[in-house]
């Protein structure tokens, strides 16, 4: 009787201590899922304020655009009027209208260059964010 009662406390005992580790591990996975929901909130957010981040810009783009053509517009009027005004006078023999037309039209090829470079980056980044949320 002594002996089974000795076994049985034994049983319990091994019962007991598995029972705990069990409930450790329970915790710690309890745990690590909080912190992983918590990453992912973080994660998410983030994704939030770059999208967020990527329409401001894609609208401030646009606005830039408009007003790029708007200017452009501006600065071929003013370059033909003063042709117009000024005639073909001449500066060592190149034509002074024709040095600025030069020069701003070399500008605006430059700031065409870089606005489809923003815009490719904004097409680039706007696939990549709508593919991860996906």
């Amino acid at each position: 009787m002594e002996k089974a009662r000795r076994k049985i406390e034994g049983d319990l005992h091994v019962t007991t201590e598995a029972v705990g580790d069990l409930e450790r591990a329970k915790n710690e996975i309890a745990q690590a899922v909080q912190r992983k929901e918590k990453e992912m909130a973080a994660i998410a957010a983030k994704m939030e304020d770059e999208q967020t981040l990527g329409s401001k810009m894609q609208k401030q783009v646009k606005e830039l655009a408009v007003s790029y053509s708007l200017s452009r517009e501006k600065i071929s009027c003013k370059c033909e009027n003063a042709r117009r005004i000024h005639g073909f006078q001449r500066t060592d023999g190149i034509y002074m209208p024709d040095i600025l037309f030069g020069a701003l039209f070399s500008s605006m090829q430059r700031l065409d260059h870089c606005l489809r470079r923003i815009y490719l980056s904004l097409f680039l980044s706007s696939e990549f964010f709508s593919s991860v949320s996906s």
